[in-house]
């Protein structure tokens, strides 16, 4: 596969999350690319491809060519996902003092700043060996506690436990 099918098949994948990339990010998430590569020469590339009339550019972001709209939706998505953060910073600090766990990581959309408005905050928590129902029951009691556990149709900012 060559440096140019990469990229492509890169804004294809981010495309389906409705995400375009700058220049760096294709660099660092480039689909089955084993050699090391210069952001000159993506930056050539995309060119190349804008040239070709396969991708656009608005700004520092690269997208598929007719897919412009998907620019907003992740200007409106980084939005979102900050006041999400702001959230997971507050919890955090409650979070840490129970018992037993190890981590605790937000993964899935946030993780990449592309949550919309009915998101949750998807955490993925390591504990102690052995512990991990006595962990998992403390951490669900305090979020419950607080009325931001996910449960029922009440999903979007809440925080859900399904990766411990």
């Amino acid at each position: 596969m060559t440096i140019k099918q990469s990229i492509l098949k890169t804004l294809g994948f981010f495309d389906l999350f409705h995400y375009p990339l700058t220049a760096e990010e294709v660099m660092d998430y480039l689909y089955k690319n084993q050699k090391p590569i210069h952001i000159k020469e993506v930056k050539g590339i995309l060119n190349e491809l804008k040239t070709e009339e396969k991708v656009d550019q608005i700004h520092e972001y690269w997208f598929l060519k007719g897919r412009e709209s998907n620019l907003e939706t992740r200007k409106r998505n980084s939005l979102i996902s900050k006041g999400l953060w702001q959230k997971v910073h507050h919890y955090a600090g409650y979070m840490v003092h129970i018992p037993f766990i190890r981590m605790i990581a937000v993964c899935n959309t946030l993780a990449y700043e592309n949550a919309n408005a009915e998101s949750d905050i998807d955490l993925f928590i390591v504990v102690k060996p052995k512990r991990l129902w006595t962990a998992r029951l403390l951490i669900t009691g305090l979020l419950q506690f607080f009325g931001v556990r996910r449960h029922g149709a009440k999903v979007a900012g809440r925080f859900c436990l399904s990766f411990l």
